[in-house]
């Protein structure tokens, strides 16, 4: 999904949560504690639809549609558990 960002900005999808464990101990880092608040964000992507709905007659055709597209495909990979939202709290 590279077009996503310029949706919602970088994503790299492919830095698993053993890669941030492996940045963490190389920063001489612990992680302490990890909350996937993955359940929290699902209901943000009807929210998305609606502004873009809103906002639809002042942005380019080309970008509504790839921001519908990634917003779907965000939203479905989410509630199937292949993306994850996570916070983590590291101690040094």
């Amino acid at each position: 999904m590279a077009f996503c960002s310029r949706i919602y900005g970088k994503c790299d999808l492919s830095y698993s949560l053993t890669d941030y464990h492996r940045l963490a101990r190389e920063s001489s880092l612990k992680i302490w504690r990890e909350y996937d608040i993955t359940v929290n964000t699902l209901p943000t992507y009807p929210f998305f639809r609606q502004i873009m709905q809103v906002t639809a007659t002042k942005v380019r055709f080309d970008l509504q549609a790839e921001f519908k597209l990634t917003t779907d495909l965000s939203e479905w990979a989410s509630a199937q558990g292949l993306m994850r939202y996570m916070i983590f709290s590291m101690i040094a």
